[in-house]
Order: structure tokens, then sequence, then C-alpha cells
């Protein structure tokens, strides 16, 4: 049981210092660009040191570009929602003139069938005779 307790906390010990390894590793810049594997006429560079290569003035510009994407996607977004409520509402509208229109419906079908019934029963009521009349001579036992 020890055993697997050890082993539990050397992989966790492995995991909490995975990502520090990186931190220590070279990198190697190789013209314009930057490498983990050493390259003909690269120069060592501290992993951490590799930063911001832009000048100030593309900087700005990246930040003003990024700024106005932004609300360009910001606007997007508010008039993509306004039309889903509009949508939304729209739908919540066709259900319930559909709802209506089935009500209706239904009622006038109900209506019809009152209507035949009743009409049904008058029919029956007419065919038979209110008093039996008997024709011709009474029969004697």
């Amino acid at each position: 049981m020890a055993a697997y307790a050890y082993a539990f906390a050397g992989w966790f010990l492995w995991l909490a210092l995975w990502p520090v390894a990186g931190w220590s590793q070279n990198v190697y810049r190789c013209d314009s660009s930057y490498s983990p594997v050493q390259c003909d006429g690269g120069t060592t560079v501290n992993a951490r040191d590799v930063g911001d290569v832009r000048t100030k003035e593309q900087k700005r510009e990246s930040d003003q570009s990024n700024r106005k994407i932004r609300a360009q996607a910001n606007a997007m977004e508010k008039a993509r929602l306004k039309e889903e409520a509009a949508r939304q509402a729209q739908h919540q509208r066709d259900i319930k003139a559909a709802a209506k229109a089935r009500a209706k419906t239904e009622a006038q079908k109900n209506k019809a069938l009152k209507q035949e019934s009743k009409a049904g029963s008058a029919k029956e009521k007419a065919k038979k005779p209110k008093v039996f009349v008997a024709k011709g001579k009474p029969v004697k036992n």
C-alpha cells in the first residue's frame, strides 16, 4: 500500500514540475526564426528573454487595429443578438397565432358536429311516428 502512495506522490510531483522544466530550456535563434533545435550560425537565447521584437510604432498600430476589430466584433455581436431576439419574438407570435387558429378550427368542428348531431336526431324523430296506427281488421285470438 505504501508503494502506491510513493508512486502517486512521485507522479503528482512530476506533473507539478513538468511545466517548470520548459522554462530553463534554451532556444536557438536562426536568422529570423526561433527553434528548440540548434542550427548552423544560430545563437543561444534563453526562452524567457524572447519577447516582443516589434517597434513601438508597430505595437501601436497593432493595438489600434485590435481595438478596431474588437469594436467591430462587439457591434456585430450586438446586431446578432438583436436579430435573434426579434426572430424569437416573431416565433412566439407565430406559435400563439397557430394555437389560436387551431382552437378556432376545433371550435368550428365541434359546432358542426353538434349541429349534425341535432339534425340527425331531428330526422330520426321525424321518421318515427308518434302513435302506432294499425290499418285493416283487427286479428282475433
